[in-house]
């Protein structure tokens, strides 16, 4: 998803997308503990996307847009 869509999204659905990627991550830890990591990238991936969610969930926040649109 692009970051003009991300920013199309309620701040209810940007907490429940962070919330899948957090759960991503630690699904991607564990693998790489266990040395069963098929896909390195992924775990990048994952880590940035989670990232670029918090930026516009901020950007949400920042601007007063405490409640869902």
């Amino acid at each position: 998803m692009n970051m003009k869509e991300r920013r199309a999204q309620t701040i209810a659905e940007l907490t429940e997308a962070v919330a899948a990627e957090k759960r991503s991550l630690a699904k991607l830890r564990i693998e790489r503990g266990v040395g069963q990591m098929g896909k390195p990238h992924e775990f990048r991936k994952s880590r940035r996307e989670a990232a670029r969610i918090l930026t516009v969930l901020n950007e949400h926040l920042s601007r007063g847009v405490v409640h869902d649109e």
